[in-house]
């Protein structure tokens, strides 16, 4: 399955989070890209609709249902 550009919100936040995450919680946002950390761990990179970027756990992820014209 392809995920990018897919369409998705932020469920939850891990255990320690910044305060400046708690804004993009349950807000939209599109995937654009993915990340390995410590040569072992996947992760989503999400861009919002003020062009900023976070990268997020797949647990942490949501996606939304395709919106059809």
């Amino acid at each position: 399955m392809d995920v990018y550009n897919s369409k998705l919100k932020i469920k939850k936040l891990n255990k320690q989070y910044n305060q400046k995450l708690i804004e993009y919680l349950y807000k939209p946002g599109t995937i654009v890209g993915m990340k390995i950390i410590n040569k072992r761990l996947i992760v989503h990179i999400i861009e919002f609709d003020d062009y900023t970027r976070i990268w997020f756990f797949q647990r942490e992820l949501k996606l939304m249902k395709s919106e059809k014209n």
